[in-house]
């Protein structure tokens, strides 16, 4: 082997990266994850702007427009292999569109989790009251498709349950706040017991793993900083690798989001919707500034964001090549 040449297993490595086959399924997953984007952002689009025009806003001009384009992303994303559920209709749902909150506020901590089960009058209201929001939201949605299709009975029924949230929700301040203090609620203590008993185990575990390596390590003595410099290194090498793979996959949807983001141009901004800023953000490209809001101007490039543009094809930075 020369000096020219690259080591047998750079050498064999360059053949898989290359592979004709391998290339072709990165593509095709590119392009199968590019379509479920598009159908996503396209489906948003629509189910908001009608559910505007239902409430007597929006733009009722642009309906026929989007319910074409949700339908034609919809079958290129099924004829790129997204089989199934339309994408980007589960991210719709009341549930996950209002649970953001409740996954933010769970305990992770013991000290959290005592916290938790003790009597606390103002998070028991908002527990309850985002809990009633939810059934109330459900329940509108309900009676007004039920109207739509003149479904008298379910009409009634869903007027009744409204009526009915509508009624706890007004007595839950007084419930929580005016009447006697209660202890706490029994199950409280169990669930977070039970929590508090799998974080101890967890801990337990991983401290006879700690101490499984430290007593491996002493017995074979090695040189430590030669072991953790290879280390570092090898963790700093996958970094980059995944850090290229991410950049090298953007889309030319994307790589224009974050023109946006990077220029702050009013037109680059209207020409992206912002269903591709949040997937972005899932992507690590994008945070919101601190102390934001939640409009597309509130987006700021990341550590991985800002390295991406640095790296951006000239006809992104050069808008008139485009």
């Amino acid at each position: 082997m020369t000096n020219d040449e690259p080591p047998k297993n750079d050498k064999l490595r360059l053949v898989t990266d290359n592979d004709p086959a391998q290339i072709a399924e990165r593509q095709k997953q590119v392009a199968a994850n590019y379509a479920r984007d598009q159908a996503a952002a396209s489906l948003a689009t629509l189910v908001a702007n009608l559910l505007r025009v239902l409430a007597g806003a929006g733009e009722q001009y642009a309906l026929p427009g989007h319910l074409l384009k949700a339908s034609e992303h919809y079958s290129d994303a099924c004829n790129a292999g997204n089989r199934g559920q339309m994408p980007g209709l589960e991210e719709l749902i009341l549930y996950d569109l209002f649970r953001e909150g409740e996954e933010r506020d769970k305990p992770q901590t013991e000290e959290e989790w005592r916290r938790w089960a003790a009597d606390n009058p103002r998070r028991d209201y908002e527990e309850e009251r985002r809990s009633l929001l939810h059934q109330l939201r459900r329940h509108v949605l309900r009676e007004i498709a039920s109207t739509i299709t003149g479904s008298d009975l379910q009409i009634r029924r869903e007027g009744r349950e409204i009526d009915n949230v509508l009624r706890r929700l007004a007595e839950l301040r007084k419930h929580h706040f005016d009447e006697p203090k209660k202890p706490p609620r029994p199950y409280r203590a169990r669930i977070a017991e039970h929590e508090i008993s799998k974080l101890r185990e967890a801990d337990t575990k991983r401290q006879r793993t700690t101490e499984q390596e430290i007593a491996k390590v002493l017995d074979r003595k090695p040189n430590l900083n030669s072991r953790q410099k290879i280390a570092d290194r090898e963790i700093e090498n996958l970094q980059a690798q995944k850090r290229d793979k991410t950049i090298a996959g953007l889309q030319p949807h994307q790589w224009a989001a974050l023109y946006a983001v990077h220029s702050g141009e009013t037109r680059a901004f209207d020409a992206t919707d912002a269903f591709t800023f949040d997937v972005l953000a899932r992507m690590e490209l994008l945070e919101r500034k601190p102390g934001g809001g939640k409009s597309k101007r509130d987006w700021q490039l990341t550590e991985l964001g800002t390295l991406a543009m640095s790296r951006a094809p000239g006809s992104i930075l050069n808008p008139s090549q485009r």
